[in-house]
């Protein structure tokens, strides 16, 4: 025969197990949605770093792509300014060789008319000393028409020689500059985003949550042990 049950307790053993139980499963409860918001919180801000960074790379990946664009344009128009400055210099320089050639013809045309008019002088009817005189008077003016052009000639050639070597050096020191010019434009890329892992905020790991849940495992057994310490008191 079984002993009677006792009578004025509040608990017995399997009241006290079914309370410590379900106490157990809200603090477990509570502990898992807990540490699954606080993991979902930091996810949302690891996301919010790393897409933070993603801009930022985009931005200077941008920048240097449009930096790229806008130098590679900008020595196309420097190449195009120094390609016509070389064509307008020939130009004038061939310019002056011709100038230096038509003055080479003129000259040459002038001895050739001073040279004839020098050897028309005393064939005429006139002879004797009036004809030597005029004859002298011939020559000498040759000679000094001959020396006035060697002069003219001499000073138009040198005059077009020193024109177009000025022309040619000013090219020069304008394709240089453009060259220094284009060397400094260089783009540079400045300092690449970075991302460490180190700056993103930590997880908690599943061990966290082991933890919490043997910590409520632990009050449950408590509040076990204290409630079945009661209904023997009673």
């Amino acid at each position: 025969m079984c002993p009677p049950k006792k009578q004025g307790t509040s608990y017995d053993d399997r009241s006290a197990w079914n309370t410590a139980a379900a106490t157990a499963g809200l603090k477990i409860g509570e502990t898992a949605l807990e540490f699954f918001g606080n993991r979902s919180k930091i996810s949302r801000k690891r996301q919010n770093i790393i897409d933070d960074h993603n801009d930022a790379l985009f931005e200077w990946q941008t920048k240097w792509n449009n930096d790229w664009i806008a130098y590679w344009s900008e020595n196309q128009d420097l190449e195009a300014e120094s390609e016509a400055a070389w064509v307008k210099a020939n130009q004038l320089i061939a310019k002056n060789q011709v100038q230096a050639w038509n003055a080479v013809a003129d000259a040459t045309n002038d001895s050739y008319i001073s040279f004839a008019k020098m050897m028309s002088v005393g064939h005429g009817e006139q002879t004797g000393r009036r004809s030597g005189a005029k004859t002298r008077a011939a020559v000498l003016e040759h000679g000094m028409r001959m020396g006035k052009l060697s002069a003219q000639l001499s000073g138009k050639l040198a005059e077009n020689q020193l024109s177009s070597e000025m022309i040619a050096n000013d090219v020069k020191l304008s394709n240089h500059a453009k060259r220094v010019e284009k060397a400094a434009g260089k783009p540079i890329p400045g300092t690449r985003p970075v991302l460490r892992e180190s700056e993103l905020p930590d997880q908690d790991s599943f061990a966290h949550l082991a933890l919490g849940i043997g910590s409520n495992l632990m009050d449950a057994s408590q509040t076990f042990r204290s409630l079945k310490s009661k209904n023997a008191m009673a």
